[in-house]
């Protein structure tokens, strides 16, 4: 099997490393956030406990939606 990063010089390939390491550790916390935050949230708005399902699934959705748009629009995305 051909390694697909070869041509990548070693300071690359260690800040490619590091920065999924990054997203890794940001989506575990966000995860935690979500999770100790979310029976707070639903008792304020004042729903059952079947809300926490519709909620991390709404969240996944626009993440995912805006992933796709930003993927759509590559040269616009960050500029103002």
């Amino acid at each position: 099997m051909r390694d697909l990063y070869e041509d990548l010089p070693e300071r690359s390939r260690t800040a490619a490393t590091y920065a999924l390491l990054g997203c890794a550790f940001l989506s575990m916390l966000d995860g935690t956030v979500v999770g100790t935050a979310l029976p707070h949230i639903v008792g304020q708005l004042g729903g059952p406990g079947s809300w926490y399902v519709w909620l991390v699934t709404a969240g996944a959705l626009l993440t995912l939606g805006m992933a796709m748009i930003r993927d759509l629009h590559p040269p616009t995305a960050g500029r103002a």
